[in-house]
């Protein structure tokens, strides 16, 4: 009996050790060959000379319906259009010729002009302002107000764009003049 139990515990050990085994050793992965990608059975197929298509055929029926240019016709319809440009190049040299005939008999008078300084410039611009506001009777000290109010500090707003091109200008004492571009309430932030 002795012996028995001796031989199933050697067996038993020997299964135990060999299921370790199988488990513990990693088995060999096999490689792809380069025939198969996904491990497929390959096949071979056989291509016969006769399944080609021959391309020539078609090259040489695409060059017999190519239309080739008439170079003759592009330098007959160059030369029409370099005739016709000098002769239209004479007609407008024969015509200033005519014009620069008559100009000499008109005395020129031509009018050199200064460049003129920020303060003569602003002078201008002010004095143009002033001749604008009395030719259309316009009183100057109101000439910018609009009627109407800023709800954001309750002065008059005043344009001073009203009559276009700057003309009615600012008030004389703008920040104590009581009035407001209507912009005070604008805030970058």
């Amino acid at each position: 009996m002795k012996k028995k139990w001796i031989g199933m515990v050697a067996v038993a050990v020997l299964l135990i050790v060999a299921v370790l085994l199988i488990v513990c050793i990693p088995k060999k992965k096999p490689t792809p060959s380069a025939d198969t990608s996904d491990g497929s059975q390959t096949t071979t197929t056989t291509v016969a000379v006769g399944d080609i298509p021959d391309n020539t055929t078609e090259k040489t029926s695409a060059t017999e319906h190519f239309l080739e240019p008439d170079e003759s016709e592009a330098d007959r319809i160059l030369q029409e259009y370099r005739t016709s440009a000098t002769t239209t190049a004479a007609t407008t040299t024969t015509t200033t010729t005519a014009k620069t005939t008559v100009v000499p008999n008109k005395p020129t008078t031509e009018k050199t002009e200064a460049p003129q300084s920020f303060e003569e410039d602003k002078q201008t611009l002010e004095n143009t302002a002033a001749a604008y506001l009395k030719e259309h009777n316009i009183d100057p000290r109101t000439a910018g107000e609009t009627g109407e109010v800023c709800s954001h500090c309750g002065k008059k707003i005043w344009n001073p764009d009203k009559y276009g091109f700057f003309i009615p200008g600012m008030p004389a004492d703008y920040a104590n003049s009581g009035y407001c571009l209507g912009t005070c309430g604008i805030s970058f932030g």
